[in-house]
């Protein structure tokens, strides 16, 4: 996974600093207690067991890549997945890490299913619509994770950065 590589790559930096300078042997440590250190990570992270170690010893908060955002969770109006966010919270859980849900609401198409914001004609949906959508959305996710989620990235990529503005 690239992902992974290029994070150890970066890991492997900051070690070789620290020992350098006979700083604490891990992020965590390094930060003093002044703020927790955390990672997105793949959503598949509970099947990559070669990674937990590394995973456990520098960070306590992990974010999952895709499956928490609209179209993971909720292909069609309606219709809730919760099996992968299920099995990285369990795993986050398990390992003593804490999970900050990410996202609620994903304003770029590509992580949001059309019906979410498209009428039946395939125009855009009015406010009161969209609002409406939006409450069952968040309100299903986050009462699923309700004690399970330490924080949440309620909006992401609010704003379209290519010809379609928003």
């Amino acid at each position: 996974n690239s992902e992974m590589k290029f994070l150890l790559q970066v890991l492997s930096v900051c070690l070789s600093t620290m020992i350098a300078f006979a700083e604490p042997a891990n992020l965590a440590e390094a930060s003093n207690g002044r703020f927790a250190t955390g990672v997105g990570i793949s959503d598949r992270i509970p099947e990559m067991k070669d990674d937990w170690t590394l995973l456990k010893k520098h960070f306590q908060l992990i974010t999952p890549e895709n499956c928490m955002k609209p179209a993971a969770v909720q292909r069609k109006e309606g219709e809730f997945r919760f099996e992968q966010p299920d099995a990285f919270v369990a795993f986050a859980q398990e390992q003593d890490l804490k999970v900050v849900g990410h996202c609620l609401v994903w304003a770029k198409d590509d992580r949001t299913p059309p019906w979410f914001y498209l009428d039946d004609e395939g125009k855009p949906l009015g406010r009161e619509a969209l609002l409406a959508r939006m409450k069952v959305h968040i309100d299903t996710v986050v009462g699923r994770y309700k004690g399970k989620i330490a924080m949440w990235d309620v909006v992401n990529e609010a704003l379209d950065d290519g010809e379609e503005f928003l």
